[in-house]
């Protein structure tokens, strides 16, 4: 699962088929330390999401309801004003593709 948020952009998967790990992945430090202490944070340069964190079923619940804290009516206008508007042209991005798609597929799809 992907998640753009106010927090940051994240990568949510199962770790290692474990039924109760989860990895919450990030391609930016500021993300995960926004939520998490800073020893809980691996960094592995080589690797796609080069910062994660491993966390319980509980944490995950915990860290998609911190998630959804919305009071915006505008997702880019509000990113524009917080700490996470450097990745503002990155999610337009994704805003065009997606838009992109929508037209592709036509209504009613």
């Amino acid at each position: 699962m992907w998640i753009a948020s106010e927090n940051g952009f994240f990568s949510i998967v199962k770790h290692n088929g474990d039924a109760d790990k989860w990895l919450i992945r990030a391609r930016a430090f500021k993300d995960l330390s926004g939520a998490f202490p800073e020893e809980r944070i691996k960094v592995i340069d080589q690797a796609d999401y080069r910062f994660r964190v491993e966390v319980t079923r509980q944490e995950l619940t915990s860290f998609l309801l911190d998630q959804g804290d919305i009071d915006y009516t505008n997702f880019k206008n509000h990113v524009a004003t917080t700490s996470q508007r450097d990745k503002l042209p990155y999610y337009s991005k994704i805003w065009g593709i997606m838009y992109d798609y929508q037209r592709e597929i036509g209504e009613g799809q």
